[in-house]
């Protein structure tokens, strides 16, 4: 009789996970919504296909506040480059018609520390500083390289106070670190793009990389490897994803057949290892809170999210919407992790006219249903 109390009793106390979160259409009247990201104030600015700036104070409500943009970096193409271009834009003509007017497409928008200014940049030469709150353009950064980089950069990234950042060309299979306050490049990483990765540590201090099955750090000014290499058990090949306070990498583990094995987070000082979850090994880690205590790995239609330090799945959120492929893209979080919020990353020729917000502290009282395929 007491152990069938005592069993009634943990089944009443112990909240089943994990749990589904659900998250809103919001302002779907205007020009669609292109980019996103929260301001200091933990509310939402966002940038439309018509090149209109937005802020928000209620997402579920018109912006209380717009602006046009009147100047972004262009990205200035060869004639080769142009030519090869029009190509394309003839082919997508052929087959699905004209491609839809977007003012910002190609730019990439990065926020800064405290969110009171952000980058638009054409992932190239050119690095726009603005300022968060009225839209003002705040300075222009052109890059020098120190030998021609051809093609555009598929990853950027910007360390938080917006000192330095770096390109990864994966024509190239080349990284390189610029100084943003000189344009000048300081460093260059061989880097092969589909086995190996590499990041710039949110503080700015160090790259990471994966080569191979080994850990690597090496210091952005001068390009030299920082300690020993640490080899990454049970794995041949990894993706890394920096923590927001440099201090922990996240990675998801391929063998020799490109066949996903684990996700993992390495401390980066000490070396230990923190396994995920192995129901979410099919998933890539996509983003970190920005306050540490979670991970999200990316399935079609759901963003799974895990404890940090235990590497226990708690909570995902799905899609309640028809949305065509179900993919999420990549989340911005408010600098308080208690907002997420998302263009639904769909087709070239599909015009999703909403972005999603997800309340980060809704009740846990949906049960998650399915995990993977």
């Amino acid at each position: 009789m007491i152990a069938l109390v005592l069993g009634f009793a943990l089944h009443q106390t112990v909240v089943p996970k994990p749990h589904a979160f659900l998250g809103d259409k919001c302002d779907p009247r205007q020009p669609q919504v292109m980019s996103l990201m929260f301001n200091k104030d933990n509310k939402i600015v966002a940038f439309a296909r018509d090149g209109e700036m937005r802020w928000y104070d209620n997402p579920k409500q018109k912006p209380v506040r717009a602006r046009k943009m009147a100047e972004i970096p262009v990205r200035d193409f060869s004639a080769q480059e142009k030519a090869e271009n029009d190509k394309l834009i003839e082919m997508h003509r052929s087959m699905w018609g004209d491609i839809p007017y977007n003012f910002f497409v190609g730019r990439l928008f990065l926020p800064l520390e405290g969110a009171k200014q952000f980058y638009i940049t054409d992932a190239k030469e050119k690095f726009y500083l603005y300022d968060m709150e009225t839209g003002d353009l705040v300075k222009k950064i052109r890059l020098t390289y120190k030998t021609a980089v051809k093609g555009t950069a598929v990853r950027v990234f910007v360390e938080h106070t917006g000192k330095r950042a770096m390109l990864w060309y994966g024509s190239a299979d080349t990284a390189l670190c610029f100084d943003l306050e000189t344009g000048k490049e300081l460093s260059r990483f061989p880097i092969r793009y589909g086995l190996d990765t590499i990041e710039l540590s949110p503080n700015g201090e160090r790259v990471y990389a994966s080569i191979d099955n080994k850990f690597m750090t090496y210091d952005p000014v001068t390009g030299k490897a920082v300690g020993k290499p640490v080899v990454l058990p049970e794995v041949s090949y990894a993706a890394v994803l920096v923590s927001p306070d440099s201090k922990r990498v996240a990675y998801g583990g391929y063998n020799k057949n490109g066949e996903a094995m684990l996700n993992a987070i390495i401390d980066v000082e000490t070396s230990k290892i923190t396994k995920i979850d192995q129901r979410l090994v099919k998933f890539w880690p996509n983003t970190w809170t920005p306050d540490g205590k979670y991970l999200a790995l990316n399935e079609d239609g759901y963003m799974h999210f895990v404890d940090t330090t235990t590497g226990v799945h708690e909570f995902s959120y799905t899609t309640g919407f028809p949305d065509l492929w179900n993919r999420s893209g990549f989340p911005r979080f408010s600098l308080d992790s208690k907002k997420m919020a998302f263009v639904p990353e769909l087709g070239v020729d599909i015009q999703t006219s909403y972005f999603i917000v997800v309340d980060m502290t809704q009740p846990r009282n949906r049960k998650l249903l399915k995990i993977g395929p």
